[in-house]
């Protein structure tokens, strides 16, 4: 198993809490989860995010508290490892990146050996150059550019998080298809995305939490953005959030976290609205359109 971890807000914003310095930050978690790690951060100008990672315990490598500690930005994408599929290695730490997109995987693809060969006629030629390393979790990030290219002409402009949700959900369905029909234990996809201006995570098989509120917020006598509403009851679908927190575990005993249900998606997009699907019946929850 792995651990994730996504943050999106409305400017930007220092991390190393939930990193480093919390009672369950990443770095705690990574005792259990020693096996690479990496933390990904897009700028204001629109360019590539910029993606550090590491094949150690983000616990012992000063690289990772360093750049924790250093990143500030309205979009983050963390990740720490406990190697399941593939070597303990640089290439199979988590975030993968293309162009805009960061991903990331907690869970395992069951029986990957056996059904390695099928996965990857799933993923388009033109992205086949994506994939690096020995994982399975790679594989699913080749699918997931290929069948949102599929959905968008440019799927490195603005996507309707809709579509990046779709895409996400057809990934999850394509593995289970090829994995699940013989299997004792499905398929494990749990996964984090984001392009910089949505982010979304679709839990199944392994836990996932969101937050976009907190019960008394630590910063709310210095953050210039702090106002009666990041600290108001958890948002319902639709409506505008000023940070949303997605992760694995509970990171934070401040936050107000939610537990995301099984094939649940859940996300916010470029204006910052929080979304909510469910895979079985691909249906917003609440009184939303569907996708």
């Amino acid at each position: 198993m792995c651990r994730l971890f996504g943050f999106r807000s409305q400017g930007p914003s220092a991390v190393h809490r939930s990193l480093v310095r919390e009672n369950n930050a990443l770095q705690v978690q990574s005792r259990e989860h020693p096996d690479g790690w990496g933390i990904g951060w897009w700028g204001d100008d629109g360019a590539a995010p910029q993606l550090v990672r590491g094949a150690g315990a983000a616990y012992a490598e000063e690289a990772f508290t360093r750049h924790a500690e250093m990143v500030s930005s309205h979009a983050v994408l963390a990740h720490i490892r406990k190697a399941s599929v593939g070597p303990v290695t640089l290439d199979n730490a988590h975030p993968f990146r293309w162009g805009p997109w960061l991903f990331a995987h907690n869970g395992t693809v069951t029986d990957f050996a056996r059904h390695q060969a099928r996965i990857e006629q799933e993923i388009d030629a033109a992205f086949a150059h994506v994939v690096i390393g020995d994982t399975d979790s790679a594989r699913c990030f080749g699918i997931f550019l290929s069948r949102l290219a599929r959905l968008t002409p440019d799927p490195t402009s603005d996507v309707p998080l809709a579509t990046a949700a779709r895409a996400l959900a057809e990934t999850v369905r394509t593995v289970s298809a090829i994995t699940d029909p013989d299997a004792a234990v499905p398929s494990a996809t749990t996964f984090l995305v984001g392009n910089g201006s949505l982010m979304l995570a679709i839990r199944r098989g392994r836990t996932l939490w969101y937050s976009t509120h907190k019960t008394r917020c630590p910063e709310r006598g210095t953050c210039a953005r702090f106002g009666p509403t990041c600290e108001a009851p958890p948002a319902a679908p639709g409506t505008e959030v000023n940070h949303m927190l997605i992760a694995s575990e509970r990171v934070s005993l401040e936050d107000a976290w939610i537990e995301v249900p099984v094939d649940g998606i859940v996300g916010v997009d470029a204006q910052m609205r929080l979304h909510r699907f469910q895979l079985g019946n691909w249906r917003k929850r609440s009184d939303s359109s569907a996708a």
